[in-house]
């Protein structure tokens, strides 16, 4: 059953679980990451990163349930699941006799604990490497290199008043500033909330307040994991007309995954409405994010007056503070470093 003997670095041959069911896609991205892949023997149905997985590894489960006989003939030493909705599915699996681990982080703090019991598990016999590890994690976690990765992603940007940008023929919104949250009994089970990017639709807002053009597009987020049967754009549509932008100023694009598809979309928008040659667009991101979606646009043929908001980077004065771990510090660590590989992945294509 190992896919990839070769893969595995020997220092951790034989250490910890050799046989894990991951019960959600964030699993076995991670042991892919770190090169452990060989240790997997079953994946959940929503995996979808890194790619090879769906075809390497069987699909056990979805994230509310399993195939309960095809696990036990898998014979894991340890299933790892994610959040209390899988409880029932965890159940089973211990009922049935097998080894379950499952987490239920709810915040920064909490994924940087479970991120430390997973490493101490694999690397226990290992010291060195539990130092090197701890020392890793606690220097991304401090405020000082936080800020200063996110301000090299930023590229020194700066919040600009939404009436010195210029009229253009479309104001564009990407998605990606809300999340899926449990609903209370007797309503739908889920709903959407505000998440940490809201300031994308306000900066939207702004600019279509300030008249700097007629048309607001708003991106169709929608992800194969999603639990939700519509659109973050439909959700963030009823939003905008709820702060009263008129429905007939609103245009949806069509159900999008990524930075690229939007840019396709909106391209694919602006020349089927008579829009100018190159049709001119506010574009409404994270200051983070920005530079890759503004080059992702302009390969599209599109004129792009950046609009940069949901700025990371701190700008305060040097404290002792700035040297402690910190929550939201390891946020902006881990956000810099996966644009980095986002900007790499578009520039190798």
């Amino acid at each position: 059953m190992n896919a990839n003997p070769a893969a595995a670095p020997s220092a951790l041959t034989g250490i910890g679980p050799q046989r894990i069911v991951a019960l959600t896609e964030e699993t076995t991205e991670w042991l892919y990451l770190l090169g452990q892949q060989h240790r997997l023997v079953g994946v959940s149905g929503y995996t979808v990163r890194p790619p090879q997985a769906r075809h390497e590894k069987p699909r056990i489960s979805s994230f509310l349930d399993g195939k309960i006989d095809k696990i036990i003939a898998l014979e894991p030493d340890l299933v790892i699941g994610f959040s209390d909705m899988q409880a029932a599915l965890a159940d089973k699996l211990i009922r049935a006799g097998l080894n379950v681990w499952i987490t239920n982080q709810r915040s920064v703090a909490q994924i940087e604990h479970t991120v430390l019991v997973a490493a101490a598990s694999l690397l226990l016999r290992r010291p060195k490497g539990v130092w090197a590890a701890l020392a890793l994690l606690w220097a991304f976690s401090t405020p000082l290199v936080g800020d200063a990765l996110m301000r090299q992603v930023e590229q020194q940007a700066t919040r600009q008043p939404a009436t010195s940008l210029p009229r253009a023929d479309a104001i564009v919104v990407l998605s990606g500033m809300a999340r899926t949250v449990a609903a209370s009994a007797g309503t739908p089970p889920f709903v959407r909330e505000w998440g940490d990017a809201v300031d994308r639709f306000e900066g939207g807002l702004e600019l279509w307040r300030a008249q700097r053009a007629p048309r607001l597009i708003l991106t169709a987020g929608h992800l194969p994991w999603d639990l939700l049967p519509e659109s973050e754009g439909h959700w963030l549509r009823d939003q905008a007309q709820q702060r009263g932008v008129p429905p007939e100023a609103i245009t949806l694009t069509p159900p999008v995954q990524n930075t690229a598809e939007e840019a396709a979309a909106v391209a694919a928008l602006m020349s089927q409405n008579a829009a100018p040659n190159p049709a001119h667009i506010l574009l409404v991101t994270s200051a983070f994010h920005m530079p890759r979606a503004r080059a992702l646009f302009e390969a599209q043929g599109l004129k792009v007056t950046p609009y940069p908001v949901d700025f990371r980077a701190s700008q305060t004065s040097f404290s002792a503070q700035d040297v402690l771990p910190d929550a939201g510090a390891l946020v902006n660590s881990s956000t810099a470093l996966r644009e980095w590989l986002g900007r790499a992945r578009y520039a190798l294509r």
